[in-house]
This record gives C-alpha cells, sequence and structure tokens, in this order.
C-alpha cells in the first residue's frame, strides 16, 4: 500500500497522462477515502475529457455518492461534453442511490433522448431508464430494443453487454438482452466479437 504522499504525487500530478495511468493502475485498497472524495468534489472546472471521466468513474468506483456530485453529473449530461463524460455520468447515475430517489430522474432522462443523440449514449439512457423501475419500464425496454436494432456501433453492443451483466438494477434485463441480441445476431452481422460473446454466454448458462 502506498503512503498519501506519495499518492498524493501521481494524482495531483502535472501530467494527467501520469494521473489517468495511476487512476488505471492503483487498487484504491487504502484508508485515503476522504482524500479521494475531498478531491473529486474540488475538480469542478476539469477540461481533459478522458481524466475527467476517470475521475467520474473513479467516484463510482469507490461509492462516492452524494447530492452534490450527482446534481454535478447529471447536469453533465446537458452541456456540451465529449460522449466519454457523458457515459461515465450516466454509469454513474445507474449506481448511485441518489438517482433512484430523484422524482424529476425519469422526466430529465426523457428529455434528454429528445435531442439528437449517438446510438452509444442513447442506448446507455435507455437503460437508465429501464434501471429507475417505473411503471414505464417495459415502454423503455421496447424502445431499447428498438435502438439496439439500429446500432451500427458494435461498441455500444459490448458496452449494454457488460453494462447489464455487472449492474446490480439491470441484471433482471440480462437474460432478456442477451436473448434479443442472439436473435438479433441470427439475422445481421453485429460486429466485431459480439456473436462470439453471446455463443460463450449461452454455453456458460446452459
Amino acid at each position: 500500500m502506498k503512503t498519501l504522499e506519495e499518492i498524493k504525487f501521481h494524482f495531483e500530478n502535472r501530467s494527467f497522462f501520469e494521473r489517468m495511468q495511476f487512476i488505471d493502475d492503483y487498487d484504491f485498497d487504502d484508508p485515503f477515502i476522504e482524500y479521494y472524495k475531498d478531491f473529486i468534489h474540488k475538480a469542478v472546472d476539469v477540461k481533459h475529457h478522458l481524466y475527467l471521466s476517470d475521475l467520474i468513474d473513479l467516484a463510482r468506483q469507490l461509492k462516492i455518492f452524494d447530492h452534490d456530485l450527482y446534481k454535478r453529473y447529471f447536469g453533465y449530461l446537458f452541456q456540451k461534453r465529449h460522449g466519454i463524460v457523458k457515459l461515465s455520468c450516466l454509469d454513474y447515475m445507474i449506481a448511485c442511490p441518489f438517482f433512484y430517489q430523484d422524482e424529476h430522474a425519469e422526466k430529465r432522462l426523457k428529455k434528454l433522448l429528445n435531442n439528437s443523440l449517438r446510438a452509444i449514449i442513447q442506448n446507455q439512457v435507455y437503460l437508465a431508464l429501464i434501471a429507475l423501475g417505473t411503471r414505464n419500464t417495459e415502454f423503455y425496454y421496447k424502445k431499447f430494443c428498438e435502438s439496439l436494432a439500429s446500432t451500427k456501433d458494435w461498441r455500444s453492443l459490448h458496452r449494454v453487454l457488460n453494462k447489464v451483466s455487472t449492474a446490480k438494477k439491470l441484471k433482471p434485463y440480462n437474460s432478456r438482452v442477451h436473448e434479443y441480441l442472439k436473435n438479433l445476431s441470427d439475422q445481421q452481422d453485429l460486429g466485431p466479437g459480439i456473436s462470439e460473446r453471446l455463443a460463450k454466454h449461452f454455453e456458460a448458462n446452459s
């Protein structure tokens, strides 16, 4: 385990590459959660989209869930932000308890869908709406499947499979999504590795 001073040397390095490399490599199995929490809270003006995405992912990984960060990251979805930042924000939403307590979350996400979204983001917005578990969930699931059927970006499909396999609120849909994509893959090429991944899933669960 590193000392706090060693961590600060890498975590606050002048090089964003060094910071990102440290976040990717370090296991964060240490007693310095308050340091990370304070640092992430103060990171309000980060322009480097890859680094910002890493910080949001780290907040989720360390379960730094509070109302201030929730509001900030939800707000990013409606700002001119890089897609990778918005994807990290949506991942944070799905994991964050405040998302499920927010009576306006569904309405705000629906408003987001009215914009012109890339498929990889649109699919994640639908997953967030499904995770909310409102009375409209089946409607969102239907629209989600329609979106998947028109998705040409295989990276989005891999991301969808990762999310339904790991996110607690989405695991009830894991089998349904895999089955839907398997049927879809019988009709069209879904891109590199999708068919193989689906085959391994069904083999492991047979």
